[in-house]
């Protein structure tokens, strides 16, 4: 009895990832627009990234899909950076950087998506916020770096939809770019 369950679950999972697949390969690509992230000044007053996003039309209203990317061949020591600043926060000063992926070695730092207030999750991102809170926290370890943000609006006919395939978006462009740090579909 239990095997027939499973099989009728798995038959059913399935023929939803295949209606998923088949939605998804008719949905427009979404179009990237690159803001820079200067990790060298990046300061508490630094606000040029807020009238970035007002210039691209994004707002804490947005559903969006993004990504960082880098310049250069210093993959393995962007990741060795995080990775050791990673291992050295302490419990009384906690640092929560996203996963490392060890397996991968590419020019982009991050795939993410954000539905909703994305100002807000871009200042976690730069360490202007708190940094117990999961996000890549650059002020407090990239500081020699400087990264590209790419970003495109995501919006689909109702909420429901757009948060259920941002994050299959999310997930095709984390398995395609292979990012240093993060995980995917979560």
């Amino acid at each position: 009895m239990e095997s027939d369950q499973y099989t009728l679950s798995l038959s059913s999972y399935i023929d939803s990832l295949q209606s998923h697949i088949e939605y998804l390969k008719k949905v427009q690509a979404p179009v990237f627009k690159k803001i820079p992230v200067d990790c060298t000044q990046m300061n508490e007053d630094s606000n040029y990234w807020k009238k970035e996003l007002e210039n691209i039309g994004i707002n804490k209203d947005s559903s969006v899909l993004y990504y960082l990317s880098f310049d250069g061949d210093n993959a393995q020591l962007i990741r060795n950076t995080a990775e050791q600043r990673k291992s050295e926060t302490s419990k009384k000063h906690k640092l929560a950087l996203p996963q490392i992926n060890k397996k991968n070695l590419s020019n982009i730092l991050y795939v993410g998506k954000c539905n909703n207030n994305f100002p807000t999750r871009l200042k976690y991102h730069l360490g202007l916020g708190g940094s117990s809170t999961y996000a890549l926290n650059l002020k407090h370890w990239a500081t020699n770096w400087n990264f590209d943000l790419h970003i495109a609006s995501i919006d689909f006919l109702d909420r429901e939809t757009e948060i259920q395939y941002l994050e299959q978006m999310e997930t095709a462009l984390h398995y395609s770019l292979k990012p240093l740090l993060g995980r995917s579909g979560h």
